[in-house]
């Protein structure tokens, strides 16, 4: 069989290319108008984080048709795009699908907080019972009934799932992006413009993700040598400094921390983060939460993204990360594989052994 002839058969099968790739486009609006059918029927809260990204892929395919369509690849006409894809519409639909993931994302809320408030109530009654006076059969069973309750709430985990719900739903920075403006390529930058048509500068928040687009009066390098324009809100990447405050803002799509959460591209990371230096490859910590305080660093409180220096204790394990006691480091690497005397947090130096995963060990 003639391989060409068949591939003219796919895209010419009665009409033209145009037309085939019409009909494509037609074709893939009309499976996104049944897929967000279908993701918003019932279960709508336990269904969200689909019709989220749906809601984005849809947005981003419409936003794409308003702007290519009428172009060479696929010569729509004003009447046929308007038909097809809500020419001049496309707001409306935007806020569309935001009142109703608003309005789904507050009842789920609702619902980690009744768990939230139930935990903290039985966690309250149990202390209670174990503060009364006497002890005997009964109150050991309602003890372990208390128990039982308790530790069957935990098991949800709660907050993880309450943030990974967020995250993936009204406070996804991808939709964030879609609802309050757009980035936009310039010059091989990445900036972003609001819904009035005003370029951001300085910090930028959408949903949970944090973006630093550069607002200085001169050229400014991150820690690989990258110059940004003064003023023109680039999104920077790498290593930024703002102030005293020292950031790392992801260098591309689907960077990972070591906990597995993915960072957009200008994403400010947080977590242990694994990167690499003038030694190799080392890890550093970036505070994942507001205002944590390193009781070990005479009260020092961490920003959200800020470099973390000194004792950390993660998980159950203590951590170090050099303040710059290794002179032969860069600041903020974590320490592994080595003893070394360090400020115990009372102003006196002890030796310390930290393992190949930068674990202290007793």
């Amino acid at each position: 069989m003639n391989t060409d002839t068949n591939k003219n058969a796919i895209y010419y099968a009665g009409n033209d290319i145009y037309a085939t790739r019409g009909n494509w486009a037609n074709h893939i609006q009309h499976s996104f108008e049944s897929l967000i059918d279908r993701a918003s029927g019932n279960h709508e809260v336990a269904s969200l984080p689909l019709y989220t990204k749906l809601a984005v892929a849809h947005i981003t395919f419409l936003k794409y048709m308003h702007e290519h369509a009428k172009g060479p690849k696929l010569k729509y006409d004003e009447q046929s795009l308007q038909h097809f894809f809500d020419k001049g519409n496309l707001e409306v639909i935007t806020k569309k699908y935001a009142d109703h993931i608003k309005k789904v994302y507050n009842q789920g809320l609702q619902t980690f907080y009744n768990n939230i408030d139930k935990l903290n109530e039985l966690r309250t009654k149990k202390e209670n019972l174990l503060s009364t006076a006497g002890d005997g059969i009964g109150k050991e069973n309602e003890l372990n009934i208390l128990n039982a309750k308790i530790a069957k709430l935990e098991a949800k985990n709660i907050f993880k799932n309450m943030q990974n719900f967020s995250s993936s739903t009204w406070d996804d920075p991808t939709f964030q992006a879609l609802i309050q403006g757009e980035w936009k390529l310039e010059n091989n930058a990445w900036t972003f413009t609001n819904k009035k048509g005003e370029k951001k500068t300085g910090w930028l928040e959408l949903g949970i993700g944090w973006y630093y687009l550069n607002p200085e009066k001169n050229d400014l390098k991150n820690s690989a040598g990258d110059t940004f324009k003064p003023g023109t809100g680039e999104m920077e990447t790498g290593f930024v400094q703002d102030g005293d405050t020292k950031y790392y803002f992801s260098p591309g799509d689907g960077m990972k921390n070591y906990d597995g959460t993915t960072f957009n591209k200008g994403e400010m990371m947080t977590g242990f983060v694994q990167l690499i230096n003038k030694n190799g490859k080392d890890y550093y910590y970036f505070n994942p939460i507001n205002d944590a305080t390193n009781d070990y660093q005479k009260k020092k409180t961490f920003k959200k993204g800020e470099m973390w220096t000194g004792w950390l204790r993660d998980s159950g394990n203590w951590y170090y990360m050099n303040k710059g006691e290794k002179t032969d480091q860069d600041k903020g690497i974590m320490l592994h594989d080595e003893n070394i005397a360090l400020d115990n947090g009372k102003s006196i130096n002890k030796w310390y052994k930290f393992g190949e995963k930068g674990v202290m060990k007793e």
